[in-house]
This record gives C-alpha cells, sequence and structure tokens, in this order.
C-alpha cells in the first residue's frame, strides 16, 4: 500500500481522546492517527473535538495536587548500586526456591552483560539517525543457518549537531549503523548460548 509512505510508524492504531490542561477532547473525527487534526478550538463546519468539561465542571474541579516535586536525578553510582542489589536479590530468591526442590542454582556473569549489551544496542539505534540506513531493518543468517529479522518504527531524525560538518555528520551516523549491524549479528549468534529452560530457547 503507497499510502503507508505517507504516514510515519506510530506506536497506536487510533486516537479515541487527548487531554490537556485545559479539558479532555474526544476524537469526532477520523480515528486514524495520520488524519488527525488537533484543532480542539474548531466549531465551524463542525467540531473535531467533543469537550468533556464545560466551565462549570472546570469551576469546581481541584487539582490532585497543586505542587509536584521532582526528585534530583539519581547518579550513575546510585544506580549501578541499585541495580546490583536488585541483582543479588533475585539470585536469592532463584537459590532459596531450587533448594526447597533439592536442585543447585549457578549464575555466569557474562549473562548479564549480554543482556545489557543487547539493551544498550536497543537504544544506540533509537540514537542514531535513520536517514542514513538505507534499509528499515536488520537481517542477518546466524552460523546455524537460522534467519533473523529485526525492523523498528523509523523515529524522528536526530537533530544534528552544530559542530559536525555536512559531511563529518553523515560518516559517523553511517559508521553507528555498521557498528550497530554487526552487534545484531553477534547477539544472534550467541543466543543458542543463553541458559534458558529446558526445551526453549531466549
Amino acid at each position: 500500500d503507497k499510502r503507508r509512505d505517507y504516514f510515519p510508524a506510530l506506536p497506536y492504531e487510533t486516537v479515541e481522546v487527548c487531554f490537556n490542561n485545559f479539558n479532555i477532547y474526544g476524537n469526532m473525527q477520523n480515528h486514524h492517527p495520520g488524519f488527525v487534526t488537533y484543532d480542539f478550538e474548531q466549531e465551524t463546519p463542525k467540531p473535531l473535538w467533543k469537550k468533556f468539561l464545560t466551565e462549570a465542571d472546570k469551576a469546581n474541579a481541584l487539582p490532585v495536587e497543586v505542587d509536584v516535586p521532582l526528585q534530583p536525578r539519581l547518579k550513575p553510582a546510585k544506580v549501578a548500586k541499585m541495580t546490583k542489589d536488585l541483582k543479588e536479590e533475585l539470585e536469592d530468591n532463584i537459590r532459596m526456591y531450587r533448594q526447597r526442590k533439592g536442585l543447585d542454582a549457578f549464575f555466569e556473569a557474562t549473562d548479564a552483560e549480554k543482556l545489557d549489551q543487547w539493551i544498550g544496542h536497543f537504544e544506540e539505534v533509537r540514537r542514531t539517525d535513520p536517514e542514513f540506513f538505507e534499509k528499515s531493518m536488520f537481517s542477518y543468517t546466524a552460523k546455524n543457518g537460522e534467519e533473523f529479522e529485526y525492523a523498528w518504527p523509523k523515529p524522528v531524525p536526530v537533530q544534528q549537531d552544530p559542530k559536525e560538518a555536512d559531511g563529518g555528520y553523515k560518516k559517523g551516523q553511517e559508521k553507528k549503523w555498521v557498528a550497530q549491524q554487526k552487534a545484531f549479528e553477534k547477539f544472534c549468534d550467541a543466543l543458542d548460548t543463553f541458559p534458558v529452560k529446558k526445551d526453549m530457547r531466549f
């Protein structure tokens, strides 16, 4: 369908309701996100959005919380400690559960590292400019012959760093895509080494 080329990939299929700090609005137009117009005040020839709250409703409304305090951003050292504590607690619970069944439990540090690398791969893909990758997905045939594909919603192009020249920016983004393709291939080849339940696969 050529019409799909006109619409970016979105994480939802319909838009039924929107809200802001003034009102709650029900969609009275086409539900497809690609056709929605966000003019909440249009009344003629027909309203595009139905306002759920009247002026009287808003006058009588009381805020749930007037002041919402925001906690400072956690420092990397704090995040690392919380991650370590959570991991140790989880491993202890698994050990106790298996001990009650007369089973042992062993953990390899490389398993968590592999998952961290995979999550980092996802994050890096989302931060890399899609305008400099000719495909819409990664595809790879693993060493065991298995076919893999990884597609993602096309993100909004990344804003270029003004400190970088046009040529340098383009080359830098292309190198990032090559690196992420290799990371994807490496992970696919390592899937068989992930310890999982019998007859199951990561």
